[in-house]
């Protein structure tokens, strides 16, 4: 499995978006690393990759989709690594986007 951003969605012909790059396999990488990458990488498998399952993948995907409800702001990005470990061990959630329009 792998992180997805947006930054790895194309544009193509509306409605759709196009994904070019699910970025890369976070099981090659080290716990700093995959802590970094929070909040796409779904809570359980910050410290055991072998945590890997379809409900982490929804994880990541939605958060994606947060990030493209924001208008491209990453959710968290003013957190340290710390306190985005913090935050998952406190079980709290991503913010819910006001979609007004």
């Amino acid at each position: 499995s792998s992180d997805l951003a947006r930054k790895g969605l194309e544009e193509g012909a509306f409605p759709f978006i196009k994904l070019s790059d699910p970025g890369v396999s976070f099981t090659v990488l080290c716990r700093e690393e995959r802590v970094e990458r929070i909040p796409w990488i779904a809570p359980e498998c910050v410290h055991d990759v072998s945590n890997l399952s379809t409900a982490a993948d929804k994880w990541s995907f939605g958060t994606t989709l947060l990030e493209i409800c924001f208008n491209g702001d990453v959710p968290l990005k003013e957190r340290t690594p710390s306190e985005k470990e913090r935050f998952y061990e406190k079980k709290l959630r991503l913010p819910e986007p006001c979609c007004n329009e």
